[in-house]
């Protein structure tokens, strides 16, 4: 009968000890799911400055600060080359910021900032000479 109770008084303790440490635990439900990052694309026309004609074959680069432009460094989204029809377009960029944009060709480079990046589709019109 001794072993028993103690078994019993045992038993219960551990339950007990269980019970506090439990209730000393906070549990989190979060029902709201977690925010889905919002992104920008970003389509570059370059054309000529004096004729319209889009340019095809310009190399195009975004760039966080006009230093990181002027010297061609740290390009935000890599190089892209426009298209035949003067376009190129960037994906999946931060919302909200803005960008400043430099298109080089053979002989001539123009840098210029981005208007701040709308969620979706954004468009920049870039004249080259």
């Amino acid at each position: 009968m001794k072993q028993n109770y103690y078994s019993t008084i045992g038993k219960l303790g551990s339950v007990l000890v269980l019970l506090i440490v439990f209730s000393a635990c906070t549990i989190i439900v979060d029902d709201e799911p977690a925010p889905v990052p919002i992104s920008s694309d970003l389509q570059v026309h370059v054309h000529g400055a004096i004729s319209g004609v889009p340019r095809e074959g310009i190399k195009v680069s975004l760039h966080w600060t006009e230093e990181e432009a002027i010297n061609n460094i740290n390009p935000v989204a890599g190089y892209a080359w426009t298209d035949y029809d003067g376009n190129v377009i960037f994906l999946n960029l931060p919302e909200g910021e803005y960008f400043w944009i430099r298109a080089k060709a053979l002989l001539a480079k123009t840098i210029r900032s981005s208007d701040y990046l709308a969620p979706g589709y954004n468009f920049e019109s870039v004249p080259i000479l």
